[in-house]
């Protein structure tokens, strides 16, 4: 085929573990590999192809793209059958299928590199590309929350701990469980509803929140899942929902979920709060790593092709520089403001070094009415410095509408550990509307990270995701994210019996679930809305006067939250006087 002559020149360039790209890896070829894309592999994603390429030559794989033992690549199916069942005819062009969402279309599953044109040719089948995994809302610090929302003096008042209340967690680890356990952080007992064949112990992140959450409200139950991907999460839920869980919170980021509308683990949020379960989100740990604007062509004349249609992030500069910490992987997810599964408007997406010298990556996927506005690059920086590098996108067709643009350039250590600042954007950032995906959802209760080290107690995190959440399809409207802001810079012990710095907005949910659970301990029957109004009517208020985008209603108060309860039956507040 045509295509795979231009994609063996740049496979020797993706699958190198060194920093640098190899000189032959141009901005020309990887267009003519795109150019040259006919039939079937117009619905594969670049990193597939090159990944099926680099299987066939026997070459180390490149690690965009997730495998199993058997060489299996692990992928996303867009459908154009919502409401349908594909599985069958999927299985029988060799996918083996893992989780399918009726209502909208997604499906996941294990294909190998022979197959993929197979199922690529069933028919409904519009595109395949690798999964993005889950990225948990944590990092690493120092210090206690309990006390900084008067959750202590809530329990010493009115002898109340979460009884009879019952939590569930959405985590990518439970690492680090057993110790916890046996130090007596954790109780023995604890309800696990992960899903089949998704491995508890990829990171110790759920078991600080579990901690958390039970310093808060000592007495609760608690259910844990694990989720690595959009399906993982979708079982999750709906375990965790025929659990009996009074309240699922999550602090995970899906970023090839949707950006400007509502996707499929939004929406399952909202259907769970409309259902009865309080909901809670982190807001996410992106306020310093975001990017959005309206698309403006540059033109530029330099050395990466005169006459193609370029952003331009400053007049008459094509590139926005970023910097890669040593052994660290980056990716830079890319989407614009077409509607999921219905793009015509075709972007391109590249990560050059910092001299512009070398592509270290590219994503040059082909959006022509039926796909996602979607790209993603990755690069793997395996050396002891740091690794400079500049992100361009190019506009395919001049005469395709113009899009809003919008980005995140996430980073995490190739030790796996997620890490706050170990991929930095040396250009100014966009803060705002960086809350997105099932943060983003109307129903959620959104949490932004309030530094509990930092006098006068009103320090929001730098990093804390901002709002507006701006949602253009399928009808436009701008939610006031996040809701409220709690603690982060906590100690945990994940099992060591040491104390062990944690902070992040996944530290701030999980110290909201323990008041949300105080709360229904006093009143089992207040329904989603009355536990989001009554929480942010309570909130101290830190920033500007009445609502922000950064703390949203404020910092939580316990306290005062739980005396603005209104009691079940007949019991009023004097009793407690």
């Amino acid at each position: 085929m045509p295509g795979l002559r231009h994609a063996a020149l740049v496979l020797a360039a993706l699958c190198s573990t060194a920093a640098p790209a190899q000189p032959g890896f141009t901005f020309a070829q990887v267009n003519a590999e795109a150019a040259a894309r006919a039939g079937t592999e117009r619905s594969l994603s670049t990193h597939l192809l090159r990944a099926r390429e680099a299987a066939r030559r026997g070459l180390v794989h490149p690690r965009h793209v997730t495998r199993d033992s058997g060489g299996r690549f692990q992928v996303a199916i867009r459908t154009d059958f919502a409401g349908a069942d594909l599985s069958e005819g999927l299985r029988a062009a060799g996918a083996a299928v893992t989780f399918q969402e009726m209502g909208s279309g997604y499906v996941e599953a294990w294909v190998s590199p022979e197959r993929l044109h197979a199922v690529a040719s069933v028919p409904g089948v519009n595109f395949l590309r690798p999964i993005l995994p889950a990225v948990p809302r944590t990092g690493a610090v120092l210090s206690e929350g309990d006390a900084f929302h008067q959750a202590n003096a809530a329990r010493f008042y009115l002898d109340i701990a979460g009884g009879g209340v019952k939590v569930g967690l959405i985590t990518t680890g439970v690492r680090g469980l057993a110790g916890a356990q046996a130090f007596g952080d954790l109780p023995l007992v604890l309800d696990n509803q992960i899903p089949t064949g998704v491995p508890a112990n990829t990171d110790g992140d759920g078991t600080a929140l579990l901690e958390i959450m039970r310093d808060v409200a000592p007495d609760i139950r608690m259910a844990y899942a694990v989720a690595i991907t959009p399906g993982n999460y979708m079982q999750c839920l709906t375990n965790l929902r025929n659990a009996g869980c009074d309240i699922i919170v999550d602090h995970l980021g899906f970023y090839a979920e949707p950006f400007f509308e509502d996707g499929m683990l939004a929406q399952a949020l909202d259907q769970a709060a409309a259902d009865g379960f309080h909901v809670v989100s982190a807001a996410g740990n992106d306020g310093q790593n975001h990017w959005e604007g309206p698309y403006v062509d540059v033109d530029p004349l330099t050395g990466v092709g005169v006459s193609d249609d370029f952003h331009a992030f400053a007049p008459n500069d094509p590139y926005l520089a970023i910097t890669i910490r040593p052994q660290t992987v980056c990716t830079v997810v890319l989407q614009w403001s077409d509607p999921f599964g219905a793009s015509a408007t075709d972007y391109n997406l590249y990560l050059y070094d910092g001299p512009v010298q070398n592509l270290l990556d590219s994503s040059l996927d082909i959006q022509d009415g039926n796909d996602d506005p979607f790209e993603f690059v990755q690069f793997y920086n395996t050396t002891n410095a740091d690794q400079l590098g500049q992100i361009a996108i190019d506009k395919v067709n001049p005469l395709q509408p113009d899009r809003r643009l919008e980005f995140f350039v996430i980073g995490s250590p190739l030790s796996g550990e997620v890490s706050i600042g170990s991929v930095t954007i040396d250009e100014p950032a966009v803060p705002a509307g960086s809350i997105i995906g099932q943060a983003a959802a109307r129903s959620a209760i959104t949490v932004a990270a309030l530094d509990v080290t930092a006098p006068p107690m009103n320090v929001i995190e730098p990093f804390s995701s901002r709002g507006p959440s701006v949602i253009e399809h399928a009808s436009a409207e701008t939610r006031l994210k996040p809701n409220v802001s709690a603690a982060d810079r906590v100690s945990i012990t994940t099992g060591s019996g040491e104390p062990i710095p944690f902070l992040g907005t996944s530290a701030a949910a999980a110290h909201t679930v323990g008041i949300m659970a105080l709360l229904l301990e006093l009143n089992p029957a207040l329904d989603p809305q009355e536990m989001k109004d009554t929480l942010e009517a309570s909130c101290y208020d830190i920033l500007l006067p009445g609502y922000d985008t950064t703390s949203g209603a404020g910092r939580l108060d316990a306290l005062l939250a739980i005396l603005s309860v209104p009691l079940s039956g007949a019991e009023d507040w004097t009793m407690y006087r």
